[in-house]
């Protein structure tokens, strides 16, 4: 009997320690979480390794995910996988069916994003911006003139092979073309370009208080065509602009801050989460190596 206790010590006591060594050792992974000293003298293994490594952590792990993992490459491979081409596709579909049934008018829609005065604000600078270009084409064409000279054309025309066409000669007809420019011009500064402000404005109001239904069972028709440009614009987007965009997100720096920023139980609680299965192995292992070592120094 003394024999077969001792044998068995051994073993269990090998056992023992390993598991208790192990699970020290995994403990001290992130215990203490902050540094203790005793007066002045910084008590020796704290904090733990994880918290006192864990700038250094952090910055690996950015590394790792903004360099290794999300790389441009994978990014861009997963946003235009077929799967998302899919979903795009469907949710611009289900867009289009949902706004050709969509009883509200373009001015209510708008309303659930701003408020009425800010509407009719941007409908009175989009119809200002529409007439800032139309008087800016009249003045580059000369509409004036270019009337006075059509004017003329006209007479002369008129007049071809008559007696009249004897006496009215271009030194007689050049002042009434003057006269007509300048009565053209002056409409235009005093009644034409207010009415087309104003009829710009009625447009407005009227596209404004549509039915959104509508313009929705317009295009409905098109839908799969506006279904295939919509993801070709994405599609370009992503391919075009990843790289630009992935240097602007910083994803490495992201990780790394969002990490710096986690207290240590925060951060202990984390890689608990992900390996607690993984670190209680290790402490069993340990236990199964001082179990075997003791057996093995048993019968040495």
């Amino acid at each position: 009997m003394h024999l077969t206790l001792s044998m068995a010590a051994g073993p269990i006591i090998g056992a023992v320690i390993g598991y208790f060594t192990n699970n020290i050792a995994v403990k001290m992974l992130f215990r203490p979480h902050y540094e203790k000293r005793i007066g002045n003298f910084k008590v020796p293994f704290t904090p733990g390794v994880i918290p006192k490594e864990k700038p250094r952590l952090a910055r690996a792990i950015g590394e790792a995910v903004g360099k290794q993992l999300l790389t441009e490459e994978t990014l861009t491979a997963n946003l235009i996988s077929e799967g998302i081409e899919e979903k795009i596709k469907d949710e611009v579909g289900k867009f289009i069916d949902r706004q050709s049934e969509n009883e509200a008018s373009i001015s209510e829609s708008l309303q659930n994003f701003t408020t009425v005065d800010k509407i009719e604000i941007k409908k009175i600078e989009l119809v200002q911006a529409c007439m800032d270009k139309i008087e800016y084409y009249i003045d580059e064409i000369s509409l004036g003139k270019v009337v006075a000279d059509k004017v003329v054309i006209a007479a002369n025309e008129y007049i071809q092979g008559t007696l009249l066409a004897m006496m009215i000669t271009p030194e007689f007809m050049a002042p009434i073309a003057a006269k007509v420019e300048r009565e053209v011009n002056s409409y235009l500064e005093t009644d034409g370009i207010p009415m087309l402000t104003s009829i710009l404005n009625l447009e407005a109001d009227h596209l404004l208080n549509q039915q959104i239904s509508v313009y929705g069972k317009q295009i409905a028709g098109s839908k799969e065509t506006i279904q295939n440009a919509v993801y070709q614009v994405y599609e370009t987007f992503v391919k075009t602009q990843m790289e630009s965009f992935i240097k602007e997100l910083d994803i490495a720096g992201i990780v790394e801050s969002k990490i710096n920023e986690m207290n240590v139980e925060e951060l202990e609680d984390l890689v608990m989460s992900v390996m607690k299965n993984e670190l209680r192995a290790v402490v069993n292992l340990g236990a199964v190596i001082g179990f075997v070592l003791g057996l093995v120094n048993t019968f040495i």
